[in-house]
């Protein structure tokens, strides 16, 4: 057996051993919306109508088109029914491909197979890659990097070869890539810079017109894909905000470009400090725009802007060296989430940082492999430092991976994780009123989100929950009154505020509409 051969189960091995636990792990977080209480997903019979509706359906909320992520839950609702243990397998098992792919990417770049190992093996267990394998709606990111990823190899072999089979497979993956997740758009950066530097490097048959051709098909196919997003999505086609209102998910959503530049750099600079240091991890890192500001000009704030600087200085620096392609591979796949171009609907995620990791992570080990041939810093290199290194990881990893067993462990901890995020609050609100049926601290905790985010439309409603199940109708049209103040043209609470109030105004019975309705839903 060869070595790269043996390399490689081991890497199939780890990848899998390390997540087999949260196999028996329940539906968390987004599970829920985009799997559980999806109909597209619940009511999915295998046929070519209902493969047509997917390819041509909107993903929940309603503004995202990722119908062949939504395809894999259905294949898993039809095979497994609603036992989370298959959509888990399912993350697993993609996860070990992708990590496979990832060192025949490294292998393919690097002259040292045995560099290339430890970068995947780095790769394979750090931490930060947990949300997006643990929560079965990581499944996105892992799709969009398994077929991205086999592009790129495709691509290679296009450059090498200059057979047509090569550019057109290339381009498929790259549709199915953008068929699991937007931001695989990052691979119209990620693939011309690729084959820049390969061609650089290999001595290919193919001349750098065939970069023209791989970014023409690219185009076409970047084409096809828009024209079926807009088919699905409609008005919902881009993301767009009114300009006033507040998202805690991200603070920044309807800032202007100039007004956002400096907290979005100083992300950038945070999931560099994250991929050093792993060690605070969250599920969710919203918060309000006065927080974001706080942070982003507190010292630990412009300390990471100026790692990010230094970061950008080094690899102009060493621009020209074969591993400055990983350096800015890293910022390109974080061209469509950086919330630089343009605001999306999250400030910060773990999970967004997977495919950006596919870089990162050698560009670093490369530039601590330069420092290492120093005298002074030659303990960099040993065998020693580099099992310290992935036995922390791992370690990290493996306590972090149960936060993701069900909801209510994934809430509590994540109020100490994100004690600023007032969705934070009020998802452990929920777990209280739902699963505890704890109506006081519940609404201690709503109050807590209120107090942050006022205008937090979900605390409000749950709010009027808890009003209508102590009968309080006095505070429930409060709080409906509250909403509509917010949303005028809420026909749901304007009907339940009309009917609370002929009730009142009757001084008799009970209204019982307005509970079974309340409740119902």
């Amino acid at each position: 057996m060869s070595r790269s051969a043996y390399y490689s189960i081991v890497i199939l091995l780890v990848s899998v051993a390390l997540y087999l636990p949260s196999a028996a792990y329940d539906f968390a977080y987004d599970d829920m919306l985009q799997i559980v209480h999806n109909p597209a997903v619940q009511g999915f019979t295998l046929s070519f109508d209902s493969l047509k509706k997917t390819l041509l359906s909107p993903t929940p909320p309603g503004n995202l088109y990722r119908p062949l992520t939504t395809l894999t839950y259905q294949l898993n609702k039809v095979s497994g029914g609603d036992n989370p243990a298959f959509y888990h397998l399912f993350n697993i098992l993609l996860y070990a491909l992708v990590c496979f792919l990832v060192f025949k990417l490294y292998s393919l770049n690097f002259k040292s197979l045995n560099f290339a190992f430890v970068c995947c093996s780095i790769f394979v267990v750090h931490p930060v890659h947990v949300e997006a394998v643990a929560n079965i709606v990581g499944r996105a990111e892992l799709l969009a990097a398994f077929f991205g990823i086999l592009s790129v190899l495709l691509a290679a072999n296009y450059l090498k070869n200059s057979k047509n089979l090569f550019l057109f497979l290339s381009a498929l993956f790259f549709l199915l890539a953008l068929f699991s997740k937007e931001s695989a758009l990052t691979l119209l950066l990620i693939l011309p810079l690729y084959s820049f530097y390969h061609l650089r490097k290999e001595n290919c048959s193919a001349d750098r017109q065939y970069i023209v051709f791989g970014v023409l098909s690219l185009l076409l196919t970047t084409s096809l894909y828009l024209i079926l997003r807009k088919a699905a999505l409609g008005d919902q086609f881009l993301m767009s905000g009114d300009g006033k209102t507040i998202y805690a998910e991200n603070p920044m959503f309807n800032m202007g470009f100039f007004e956002r530049l400096p907290s979005a750099f100083r992300i950038l600079g945070d999931y560099i400090v994250l991929f050093l240091f792993p060690f605070k991890l969250s599920a969710d890192y919203s918060l309000m725009p006065a927080d974001l500001l706080a942070e982003t000009y507190s010292l630990r704030g412009i300390f990471s802007i100026l790692l990010l600087l230094i970061y950008l200085v080094l690899l102009f620096k060493f621009r020209k060296e074969g591993y400055a392609l990983w350096g800015f591979w890293f910022l390109a796949a974080f061209a469509v989430t950086a919330n630089i171009i343009t605001p999306i609907g999250t400030v910060m995620g773990e999970r967004l940082a997977f495919l950006p990791s596919v870089g990162l992570i050698p560009f670093i080990a490369s530039l601590i492999y330069d420092l290492a041939k120093r005298p002074a810093f030659k303990f960099l290199a040993t065998p020693l430092f580099v099992v310290f290194v992935l036995a922390a990881f791992t370690m990290r990893t493996v306590l972090r991976i149960p936060v993701w067993q069900n909801n209510t462990i994934l809430f509590e901890a994540t109020l100490k994780d994100a004690p600023k995020s007032p969705k934070a609050m009020y998802n452990w609100a929920v777990e209280l009123y739902l699963k505890k049926h704890d109506l006081d601290n519940a609404e201690k905790w709503l109050r807590k989100a209120l107090k942050l985010h006022p205008n937090h439309i979900f605390s409000l409603k749950l709010m009027a929950d808890i009003a209508l199940s102590r009968r309080d109708y006095g505070r429930l049209e409060y709080w409906y009154r509250r909403i509509l103040a917010i949303n005028p043209h809420n026909q749901e609470v304007k009907s339940r505020l009309q009917e609370l109030l002929k009730y009142k105004s009757s001084l008799s019975g009970d209204p019982e509409g307005v509970i079974q309705k309340e409740h119902a839903n």
